[in-house]
């Protein structure tokens, strides 16, 4: 898990964050509240509250609980607060033990022991605006066309014939 924060703990950075301060009240109420009292509410808060169900509170601190289905088994997901995020994608991204993989890899490697709403676009957008990516990443190469005068039969002069060599096969 990397550092977060200066020395503070999960549970200090998901009391500091209103949205996860809201979920932990909910939770230690066991209580889920009303559509209504949310509909108003940001992105993140309304899908913590759709997850209801999945969400719990172990050592003071909300996690999620994920099945998965290929390991056939049930993870706990520790919710990282909107602060903590991009620490959490450069440390499973940017340093030497993530090697700077895609964004299916990273997210994989993520949700291993994380989740937070949107996880899956913040990803995407991270790995799309990683500048080492960006430059060690070649262009595509292109298929040439050769291009070359015949003559038809039909006139006196020749005209550019196009000939596609297995562009059109």
């Amino acid at each position: 898990m990397p550092d977060m924060g200066k020395n503070f703990t999960l549970n200090e950075l998901q009391s500091n964050d209103s949205d996860l301060k809201l979920v932990k009240r909910w939770l230690t109420e066991g209580q889920k509240p009303q559509y209504s009292e949310v509909s108003g509410k940001g992105y993140s808060i309304r899908s913590l509250w759709s997850q209801f169900g999945c969400l719990e509170v172990h050592d003071d601190v909300v996690v999620r609980r994920h099945v998965d289905r290929e390991l056939n088994i049930v993870k706990l997901q520790a919710v990282i607060p909107m602060s903590e995020r991009k620490q959490v994608l450069e440390y499973c991204h940017d340093t030497d033990y993530a090697g700077h993989l895609g964004t299916h890899k990273t997210r994989e490697k993520i949700c291993q022991s994380y989740y937070w709403p949107g996880i899956q676009s913040d990803v995407r957008a991270y790995v799309a605006s990683c500048a080492k990516c960006y430059k060690r990443k070649r262009p595509m190469k292109r298929k040439r066309i050769s291009w070359r005068l015949e003559d038809n039969g039909r006139h006196d002069s020749k005209r550019p014939t196009c000939m596609a060599d297995n562009v059109n096969k």
